[in-house]
This record gives structure tokens, sequence and C-alpha cells, in this order.
């Protein structure tokens, strides 16, 4: 099935990530900018199943991961011992890699940021190949890039890091067709990458990961018409979860033009992979540069809340159909909104679960989110006021507590009570403009 999809995108000259990208990005800014009620989802979700649903579906997970380890005996116990000694010395490893690049380092604290850009865009190429191998020192590159980069720019390392990771990511297709010229066939670096990585001890479980991704989309829509638009979606899919989950971004890269082929789609899936490195980043950055942190914080929470206001809600746009939802999120039953763009709100017209009540709490794409943009407009606040605060002197430990409490403000706080705030302000208003009862 993979292979056939794979023909069609190549036949198509189709990319696939961007309709997913958008996906993910509107429900990641909902969940920033509405925490409360995605909790509420969550929670809503999890008892419209049950327990015998919920035992079900572990068992089954249980039993697929049972069988592919008795399967792979020999992969799954070097599996354990390699990634058990990475783990067990991680701090040593860490510091090898830093020594081991304290050169890098040096030239690169002395080059403008052009030249350190390009510096940036090897040693991220470097990575594939190390990362792969050992997949726990992906971390251990954004940690470099970090201290390669001069204290008066430190601002540059996370943009630099993730731009150097996108371009690193064209590495396949660029291996591709340099080899397509001496033997008239593509994807031959892809499929010697992937058989590397089916069987590479330490790297043996990406492959049924991405293919368990790939199916449970992809089973949705298999025959008839939508067997082009799920088996994208699940090609897209099980992209984004190599990349999002740790220590697979390395070996999901080299291979996935196996399910994406197109260039562009390996270039822009890149970031995704990079969540443990910019994590590591940040926590580096915390104790090195606490204001930088703090507004690096503040600029990305208010870039998601300034998304969800003006972006992902307001527009005429305001249907929920399975192209734009994320595979994993179920909707027993669809929102009912009008071709005319006025979503219906009574609980009267609609006989749906409690998971899809809670979403009815979060503004609907024809709604301006007015919380939202309240909520950048405060985060700016109280960023601005933490990052006075961190000014002072305050020693390491102090500072990164004051931006683990301002994260935690800016976070959780902030939009939870403007969210409630703004729906009693809704109640009230609806509650004025009821006519009065007939006597």
């Amino acid at each position: 099935f993979i292979g056939e999809i794979q023909e069609l995108l190549v036949d198509n000259r189709s990319m696939a990530l961007g309709h997913l990208i958008y996906a993910a990005l509107d429900h990641a800014s909902a969940a920033i900018s509405h925490p409360d009620q995605t909790f509420a989802i969550g929670i809503a979700v999890y008892r419209s199943k049950s327990r015998s649903d919920l035992i079900e579906e572990a068992t089954l997970i249980f039993r697929n991961v049972k069988g592919w380890a008795q399967r792979n005996p020999v992969k799954v116990t070097l599996m354990v011992i390699g990634l058990g000694i990475t783990a067990f010395k991680a701090k040593a490893l860490a510091q090898c890699m830093l020594d081991t690049a304290s050169s890098f380092c040096t030239w690169s604290k002395n080059q403008p940021l052009y030249n350190r850009f390009w510096g940036f865009v090897a040693l991220m190429s470097v990575r594939l190949i190390v990362s792969t191998l050992v997949p726990p020192t992906s971390p251990g590159f954004g940690i470099i890039i970090q201290a390669a980069t001069p204290q008066s720019e430190k601002w540059t390392a996370m943009p630099c890091f993730l731009l150097a990771s996108a371009v690193a990511g064209a590495w396949p297709w660029i291996l591709d067709k340099i080899l397509s010229l001496c033997t008239r066939q593509d994807f031959c670096f892809t499929m010697a990458a992937k058989r590397f990585a089916d069987n590479y001890p330490l790297t043996c479980w990406t492959g049924p990961a991405m293919r368990e991704a790939f199916y449970r989309v992809y089973k949705r829509g298999h025959s008839g018409a939508g067997k082009f638009k799920y088996g994208k979606l699940g090609a897209s899919f099980a992209v984004i979860v190599g990349h999002v989950v740790p220590f697979m971004g390395a070996q999901t890269t080299i291979m996935q033009r196996f399910f994406l082929p197109h260039p562009l789609d390996t270039i822009i899936s890149q970031p995704f992979g990079m969540t443990e490195d910019l994590v590591s980043m940040a926590m580096a950055e915390a104790t090195s540069s606490p204001i930088l942190a703090s507004w690096s914080l503040t600029a990305l929470l208010v870039f998601f809340n300034l998304a969800r206001a003006f972006f992902f809600s307001g527009t005429k746009e305001a249907e929920h159909t399975e192209d734009r939802a994320l595979p994993y999120l179920k909707r027993i039953s669809s929102r009912n909104i009008p071709s005319d763009g006025s979503a219906t709100s009574s609980f009267s017209e609609r006989n749906r679960d409690p998971s899809q009540q809670s979403l009815d709490a979060i503004p609907t794409h024809a709604e301006r989110d007015y919380v939202a943009l309240a909520t950048a407009i405060v985060n700016i606040l109280v960023g601005v006021g933490i990052s006075f605060i961190v000014a002072g002197k305050l020693d390491a430990k102090e500072a990164f507590c004051v931006v683990l409490f301002q994260m935690i403000i800016q976070l959780v706080a902030v939009p939870v009570t403007l969210g409630h705030l703004g729906a009693h302000c809704v109640h009230h208003a609806e509650g004025r403009t009821k006519p009065p009862p007939d006597t």
C-alpha cells in the first residue's frame, strides 16, 4: 500500500504535508490558547470509551509489540542493550560530543552569521549520520549550536538551528538524484537507508512505528475515491510521528522519501524532528541567558495566540472536515456548521457525545477568538515584567525558577483565567439580549 501511494505521489508530483501541518498548527494554537478546554476534551474522550474498550486497545498494542519482539529477538536484545548503555552514559556522551566539537565552537564564534549558518548546515548534515547510529545523541547537536553561537548573538541560535536542519533535510533527495544518474532508478539511497534502519538494532523500531501510523489512517479510506486522499494523509502522519517521537528524527529523515517522495516535504518536515533538541536548547538558554529565554518563551506562546486569533478564527472557512483534522482525533459526529458560515450553537439541535460538546467551548473558525487575542496581550505584559525581574541580581538557579514560573503563568494561568472571564461575559451578554418571558 505504501509503495502504491509513493507511486501516485511521484506521478502527480504532489506534496502531502501542507494540509497536515496546517491542521497541526490549528490544533496546537487551540491547545495553547485554551488549555482548560483541551484538557476537558481529553477527559471527555476518555470517558466516552468503556473500560473494556481501553483494555482492548492496550491489549492490542501490547500484542503487536510482543509479536514484533518475538519475531526479532536479536534486534530487540541489542536495541535494549544499546539504548541502555547510551542512557546510562548520557552525561559522558554529551561531554564527549562537546569536547569533540570544541574546535568547531571556537571557529564558529569568530565567524559572521552567514559563514556560521553554513557551518551549522554541515553540522546538521553530520547529525543525520551520527544520530542514526546513536539516536540519543540528537539533543547534543542543539547544545553544540548553542555553545557555538557568540554570547551577543544567542538569539540567532534557535532560528539558525531550525533553518540548518531544514536545509540538511534535502540530502536524501540530492543523494537519490545523484545515484539515479548512474543507476537510472530513483530512491536508491532512500531504499538503502530504509533497509539499514529496519535492521540496525538502535533504529529497527522506527520503520514498524511509521508503518503502523500510516495504516491507522489509510485503512479509513483505502478503497475508491478516498484511497489517494487517505494514503497521502497517512504518509504525512507517519512522517510527522517519526519526527515528533524522541530519537527518531535522524533515521526518519534519511528514509522518509519512502513515504513522501517530494523534496519539499523532506525539507519542510525536518524541523518537526527537533522537539527534544529545542527543549535542551531552551533549558541551556534559561541558565546561561535567562532574559533571552524569557523573551523566547513569550514570543513562542504569543505567536500561537495571535495565530489562533487572526489566522485560525474569524474566517469564512468554518468547516471541520477530516482533511483538516488530525488523524488521531476521533469525532463521532460533525459540528453541523451550515454552508453560509454561521455556526449552530444550540445543544438541542445536535446529538453528540461529551467530547464533541467540549469542542463547542473553543470558538469555531467562523468566530473571532478574542480570548486568544487578549491572552497574547497579557502574555506580552507578563513577559516584559518577568524580563525585568530576571535582569536583576539573580543567580542562575533563581533566574531559571523565575522563567519556569513564567511558563506556568503564560501557558496555564493567563489563558484559563481569560477564558473563564470571556465565557462569563458571553453568557451575561446573551442573558441581557434575551426577550422577556411572555406573561
